[in-house]
């Protein structure tokens, strides 16, 4: 009878070179009916057929050159849509934190199987590995030795040693996996998706393998626990839940109500109630310390002193799981909370339409002194042409008071000495006349006489030195203008 199949499931599969993950892919292939994707096989698969993506790709493994990220993500990419209806088992891919970024992108990974084998054993294994140049067969000195030392059991041909199965090689290969696989390791651990499996026999770790899919999967049920409904549950698992739900003593989240109430009734909460009744004023001071701590200090931090709603913050603040809930404090609502802060002189706090709005008050001395200098760089230069004339009048002031008070005088005028006020006016500057040339032209000779369109006016008016130069400008353009037209 075939197994069954599985709800959709998007596995990884990483390992050093040599540690049995080509082995352990076709037995979960096999049993769990993955489809299984290596990108190294479908590169290949893609150079053999001449496609384009094939043929783009081996401009770079024929130069012994790595094929670029781009380039293995696109081909990868493209193999993934064409399964999408598939469980796949991804092996070989990716092996960067950039190509780990581009898959979350288009594929949701429901888990990361991490084969955790020690150097020295792969070292050691990968050291006895000897192949057949001609048909590939792979032989190996422990566990699967040619029945003559050295020849091919099918040929009796020699069999020979790659460079880089030597111990030499291999430590390098493995050091280098190593610093390229850490930094994706710790990018999925962070999504709480690796699964690491350690041994040192491929026989040894497939049962734990195959024991943990098997438990997940039946476990599944509707929604399996690697398909993408409970992938998202376990991620809302780790977010914030319904904080009635919450035991702040006992610092634990409850998942629903029939939780909370077994939480209630075991024997661990009873001892902690026990320990509040004895000092619960302590305790309700302590937990509102820390609420209005950390809260302040988000606004202190995120919004540096701007005005933002007092409910935007508080829904900021509660994202982290760990908080301190306002259940615990003595404040019953964030109103009353706002209201506090206001009158102590933290914040300041204003209501409106749309609720209560907090602006974080800086009285560090540090920030204090940096806003005096913003405010003096940004003094424009209006207010400073007003404080210097402020200070001049100021002056001005000082010295009336200096040379006493100001006396008005009567104006007396002698009858008897009739004097006449004479203005000297300067005597112009001399201008040499500069007569306009006028020169004789088709349109102005009339038998040997200049007729009467020749510039020159017959007023005898005495003209000025700006008008000479206007009339003679005139008379340039004129001229040009005759010109141009005799021309055409």
């Amino acid at each position: 009878m075939p197994p069954k199949p599985l709800s959709l499931i998007r596995a990884i599969i990483m390992g050093p070179p040599g540690s049995g993950k080509g082995t352990v892919s076709s037995r979960i292939v096999t049993k769990f009916i993955f489809h299984h994707i290596s990108s190294g096989d479908i590169l290949r698969h893609h150079i053999r057929s001449n496609t384009e993506l094939g043929l783009e790709a081996q401009k770079f493994t024929s130069s012994g050159l790595l094929v670029p990220d781009n380039l293995v993500t696109k081909v990868v990419l493209a193999e993934l849509n064409a399964n999408q209806d598939k469980s796949w088992l991804l092996d070989g891919y990716p092996r960067t934190v950039s190509q780990a970024e581009e898959l979350d992108r288009n594929f949701l990974v429901g888990v990361v199987l991490n084969l955790d084998v020690p150097f020295d054993t792969i070292t050691e294994r990968i050291s006895k590995r000897w192949i057949h140049p001609g048909s590939g067969r792979t032989y190996n000195l422990d566990f699967n030795p040619p029945v003559i030392a050295g020849k091919d059991d099918v040929s009796g041909e020699d069999l020979v040693q790659r460079e880089d199965d030597k111990p030499e090689s291999v430590t390098k290969r493995l050091e280098l996996y190593s610093n390229m696989t850490k930094p994706l390791l710790d990018y999925y651990s962070d999504q709480d998706k690796v699964v690491s499996f350690s041994g040192t026999e491929t026989n040894v770790i497939w049962p734990h393998i195959k024991k943990y899919l098997e438990e997940k999967t039946e476990a599944m049920g509707k929604h399996g626990f690697l398909t993408p409904k409970a992938i998202g549950n376990r991620i809302k698992a780790k977010g914030l839940q319904k904080l009635k739900f919450y035991c702040q003593m006992c610092q634990k989240q409850c998942r629903d109500e029939n939780g909370f109430k077994c939480h209630t009734m075991s024997e661990s909460h009873q001892r902690q109630l026990l320990l509040f009744a004895d000092n619960s004023d302590s305790y309700l001071d302590q937990f509102s310390l820390e609420f209005k701590d950390e809260y302040v200090g988000l606004l202190k931090r995120r919004f540096n002193g701007r005005r933002v709603n007092a409910n935007h913050a508080y829904q900021e603040y509660i994202c982290d799981r760990d908080h301190v809930h306002m259940n615990s404090t003595q404040w019953e609502t964030l109103t009353e909370f706002v209201k506090w802060l206001g009158r102590e002189g933290i914040v300041k706090a204003d209501e409106t339409e749309k609720g209560w709005f907090v602006t974080y008050i800086d009285r560090d001395p540090e920030a204090i002194a940096r806003a005096e200098k913003k405010n003096k760089m940004a003094a424009t230069d209006e207010e400073r042409q007003e404080r210097l004339l402020l200070e001049q009048m100021e002056r001005a002031k000082a010295r009336a008071t200096d040379d006493g008070p100001s006396v008005s005088t009567v104006l007396q005028r002698d009858e008897e000495s009739e004097e006449k006020v004479v203005f000297a006016m300067p005597k112009s500057i001399g201008v040499k006349k500069v007569e306009p040339v006028v020169k004789n032209n088709a349109l102005q000779v009339d038998n040997g006489k200049v007729s009467k369109f020749s510039g020159k006016k017959k007023s005898d008016k005495k003209r000025s030195a700006i008008e000479e130069l206007i009339a003679e400008n005139e008379a340039g353009k004129k001229e040009k203008k005759e010109e141009r037209f005799l021309a055409c």
